[in-house]
């Protein structure tokens, strides 16, 4: 099963969001000066004990703009884009560009939660400089939507 796929309720999309921060993380750790992994350690706790949604998306919010601070355009995401996208997740590229971020967090939870979420990911589809990893999980979430 891929990331997001076969989603019935908000706690099994809210597992994806919080595997994905979690992946998120432990990439910012490689790359930073943690040779304790007392980040890692740090945010993962966060990441475990958060309740909501919303928590969840606050903290990953948060990892996106030190992404953006950090890389910003350099190539240093396609690795960890790469990976993220065999696993069927969204890449941080998308998370970290201005004009796509806030669709790319719905991407990230896995699912379409209101109408709002709805126009942005359509408005996303009709984007065509969307890489083809994200561009199929948006096609799947829209799917996913109508159906339900």
């Amino acid at each position: 099963m891929t990331y997001g796929e076969g989603q019935n309720t908000g706690e099994a999309a809210d597992e994806k969001l919080r595997d994905y921060c979690v992946r998120v993380i432990r990439f910012l750790s490689d790359s930073a000066m943690d040779p304790h992994l007392y980040f890692e350690k740090k945010l993962t706790g966060d990441v475990t004990v958060a309740e909501t949604t919303e928590e969840l998306l606050g903290i990953l919010i948060g990892l996106v703009e030190w992404i953006d601070e950090t890389y910003g355009d350099s190539p240093g995401l396609s690795g960890p884009d790469q990976s993220l996208g065999r696993n069927g997740m969204p890449t941080l590229s998308l998370l970290c560009a201005p004009a796509t971020r806030t669709a790319g967090l719905v991407l990230a939870c896995g699912r379409i939660r209101t109408p709002d979420e709805f126009r942005l990911v359509s408005g996303l589809a009709e984007n065509a400089s969307i890489a083809d990893t994200d561009r199929s999980i948006i096609e799947r979430l829209l799917a996913d939507h109508e159906q339900a």
